[in-house]
């Protein structure tokens, strides 16, 4: 951790002692800096971070409903869940961004079609992670609870949902990720506000240390909202050990 921070700290002062402008594709670290308060304090850049982060928010909740929805009939039902979801796999090769057009079509611009983007994009680690779960239950454990006369519920509650819950908590970290980098881009095709919009709006107007400071707010906010969720899932599944593979 110690080289982490000498490392970002060597990057500040590197960038805080370059000599440029803010005409220039690469602006100093002071005219990003100042062009953050500006944009901060007209409420530009506050509005834009809410509105990307309820996008976020919304379009993975859905993507966890639909997920669980789709890993639960996967557990009931696997034969029949194998011939009725083969289709998903096709879907989990098509680029989030590239259904972009689509949800314009079809939702019109707002937030609809940036959610919509969002969810598509994190659909498929939480499913996947929920899936390899659903594959690998542990059935010593559960034939352990039958011998010791465990009903149906307790099986559930005691050994299927904590080892679902592991892999949900698991693929849901990768979702946020993906689903942030989704915003993003879909901001940029049919929104009027938004991290993406604005930072669209900037480079187009050529105020790169505007476009700087956005950037820079991209990559703090979606490292700091994973590291917070895997804090936050940690505590909520003490028991996963060992990283989950999707």
């Amino acid at each position: 951790m110690s080289w982490r921070l000498v490392a970002g700290a060597s990057w500040v002062v590197l960038w805080a002692l370059l000599p440029t402008g803010p005409a220039d594709a690469v602006p100093a670290l002071g005219h990003v800096l100042a062009a953050g308060t500006r944009l901060w304090q007209s409420g530009l850049l506050a509005a834009d971070l809410l509105a990307s982060v309820q996008r976020v928010a919304a379009g993975v909740a859905l993507a966890l409903a639909a997920a669980v929805l789709a890993a639960a009939f996967h557990l009931a039902r696997p034969a029949l869940a194998r011939a009725v979801l083969w289709p998903l796999e096709l879907l989990r090769a098509t680029p989030p961004i590239a259904i972009g057009p689509l949800t314009i079509t079809l939702l019109g611009v707002g937030n609809a079609p940036a959610i919509v983007v969002v969810a598509f994009g994190a659909f498929f680690p939480i499913y996947q992670s929920l899936r390899f779960g659903t594959e690998h239950i542990d059935k010593g454990h559960l034939e352990i609870a039958r011998c010791f006369g465990a009903s149906r519920r307790v099986r559930w509650m005691h050994v299927i949902v904590p080892t679902l819950t592991a892999h949900a908590l698991s693929g849901l970290q990768a979702g946020l990720g993906v689903g942030w980098f989704c915003v993003v881009a879909a901001e940029m095709l049919g929104a009027s506000a938004g991290l993406g919009f604005r930072l669209q709006n900037l480079s187009l107007n050529l105020a790169t240390d505007g476009m700087w400071c956005y950037l820079l707010v991209i990559g703090v906010v979606g490292w700091a909202m994973v590291a917070l969720a895997r804090s936050l899932f940690d505590r909520v599944a003490p028991w996963r050990r060992e990283r989950i593979a999707a």
